[in-house]
């Protein structure tokens, strides 16, 4: 039996892919469970319909990272924050203060920041942020003095 799978399923393939099953097992257990249904002529329709709408969807989120990063290029997110002697900075930059500073910048998207520490030094620094379905770019942030 042909199918669609639905959901990525260990051993059998990845969410989108068209395989090849043995009926009772396609019938018995894929299908209740909605990890995949029946490759018919209209459901095969319906998916090409639905990349064709992800591809659209990934190209408009790739057209607004570009226009985030050219933003920040030229004029990297600020952050003020308190130092004491020797320019130490007193607490950090996490990457819940850069997605709530980047929501503001662009409200109608969820930008996801890649950080693996906060950031505790004054001067810029290169993050990596994703806007999901694969986009992802590099912005500058920068911490200066209060």
């Amino acid at each position: 039996m042909k199918v669609i799978i639905l959901k990525d399923t260990r051993g059998v393939g990845r969410k989108g892919d068209i395989k090849e099953i043995p009926n009772g097992y396609a019938r018995n257990f894929l299908i209740p469970r909605h990890l995949a249904k029946a490759a018919t002529e209209e459901a095969l329709n319906e998916m090409k319909s639905e990349k064709q709408n992800l591809e659209k969807h990934v190209e408009a989120l790739r057209l607004k990272l570009t226009k985030i990063q050219g933003t920040l290029r030229e004029n990297p997110l600020a952050f003020k924050v308190k130092v004491g002697e020797g320019d130490k900075v007193f607490g950090s930059i996490g990457k819940k203060d850069i997605e709530l500073k980047l929501s503001e910048l662009e409200p109608e998207v969820m930008i996801e920041v890649h950080l693996l520490q906060p950031v505790k030094a004054l001067g810029e620094k290169e993050i990596e942020i994703s806007l999901g379905s694969e986009v992802k770019g590099k912005i500058k942030i920068r911490l200066e003095k209060e």
